[in-house]
């Protein structure tokens, strides 16, 4: 779960970036909504949930809590700039006065490359995530990815691709960590028969190896 938590996916980062930079400066407006529920022996709750915007920026505040005395509330802001990036910040606390937040930044050169940065805080730790993809033109392109923990421990992914018209494609693909760096390589090519292969292998950390293709007619 904390692994979870401290290394999700840049892909989400960037889809992020993709919809906010389509926000645009409606009038503001504002959304609230709640709930609970009851059962046996004293179970159940209540929540609550308020969503605010405009301007292409918006809040959501939320609350949960249960018969029991367990709980936490939320809350996140989200600006974006149109043409530029955005930001965003997420922090929830639990009645037991533990707090875990997640800020988040992208921005855009408009030449096709992208970056961000995302920082994650725990109890237990924390974790900043350091991203840029860009295009390298000729139908090449790139994407970097890393991660460096409180406790010391260092991650990265890099990942270079290249596509020919009417050839095919090929990406490489290279992870390092504590534990060492492992690689994957793919491809898929146009046969001139009008079918496709598709070709990939894999070496571990360890340095064992594994391969694979498919043809598809």
């Amino acid at each position: 779960m904390k692994k979870k938590l401290l290394f999700t996916g840049t892909l989400a980062i960037l889809a992020g970036l993709a919809t906010g930079l389509l926000i645009d400066n409606a009038s503001a407006r504002e959304i609230n909504r709640g709930g609970s529920a009851a059962g046996a022996a004293g179970r159940g709750g209540s929540w609550s949930n308020n969503v605010s915007g405009g301007g292409g920026s918006a809040t959501r505040n939320s609350e949960i809590q249960t018969n029991s005395g367990r709980g936490a509330t939320s809350s996140y802001d989200r600006e974006c700039a149109q043409g530029y990036g955005c930001s965003s910040n997420k922090t929830v606390t639990t009645n037991s006065g533990n707090t875990y937040t997640k800020d988040r930044s992208v921005s855009g050169d408009g030449e096709g490359n992208v970056s961000g940065t995302t920082t994650y805080s725990t109890p237990y730790n924390s974790a900043t995530t350091r991203s840029n993809a860009q295009t390298n033109g000729n139908g090449s392109w790139s994407r970097n990815r890393e991660t460096t923990t409180s406790n010391g421990n260092s991650y990265s992914t890099t990942h270079d691709g290249e596509c020919v018209e009417g050839s095919g494609c090929s990406r490489n693909v290279v992870h390092t960590g504590p534990n060492g760096t492992t690689t994957h390589d793919t491809s898929t090519t146009a046969n001139g028969d009008g079918s496709v292969t598709r070709q990939g292998s894999t070496t571990g950390a360890n340095g064992g190896t594994a391969s694979h293709w498919v043809t598809i007619k």
